[in-house]
């Protein structure tokens, strides 16, 4: 069986003829634009045909084969929409995709080890790290620059920012 890379997220329903919006999870809007079919997390490895799609906002709004209705489509919110890995176009240098956040160290600008990614999430239109700290505690963190200095593949850390540090419990740092 294919690899399936997750390219986009349902996010709602458009209008009342079954259109969805999708969060793009990847930068190339042109690719996700060009698509022919694409499966739904939930669903047995069935691709679903797309009959339109256009760019609309920070989303695309897509007509699926087979969702006729707003309820129909609203049935949908919150599934990822998957592609064949191979399918997907090559990283620029110097650009990661978020799953390859799973597992870094997290870490102070100073180099201490304050914990793990151990998920990234999406509320709404905002990709959050899941951080399980050193001492135990689960931590979600927006993956904005307040909070997040940056992103060292190399060496497999995420650095964050003395603003995340605050975030957190005094006896939680460095645990």
């Amino acid at each position: 069986m294919e690899q399936q890379s997750v390219i986009g997220k349902i996010v709602g329903a458009h209008g009342i003829r079954g259109e969805v919006k999708l969060l793009p999870l990847i930068d190339d809007v042109d690719f996700l634009l060009e698509l022919e079919e694409l499966t739904l997390s939930g669903e047995a490895e069935v691709p679903r045909t797309i009959e339109a799609s256009r760019a609309h906002k920070q989303v695309l709004l897509v007509k699926l084969e087979g969702v006729e209705t707003r309820n129909a489509a609203e049935a949908l919110v919150g599934r990822d929409a998957l592609v064949p890995g191979e399918l997907l176009p090559q990283t620029p240098e110097g650009c990661f995709k978020l799953k390859t956040l799973l597992g870094l160290s997290v870490v102070d600008r100073a180099g201490g080890t304050l914990g793990k990614v151990r998920d990234v999430s999406l509320y709404g239109e905002r990709s959050v790290l899941e951080v399980v700290l050193s001492g135990g505690l689960d931590v979600a963190v927006p993956f904005v620059a307040e909070y997040v200095a940056g992103v060292d593949l190399d060496h497999s850390t995420v650095t964050v920012t003395e603003a995340f540090q605050r975030l957190l419990a005094p006896e939680e740092v460095g645990r």
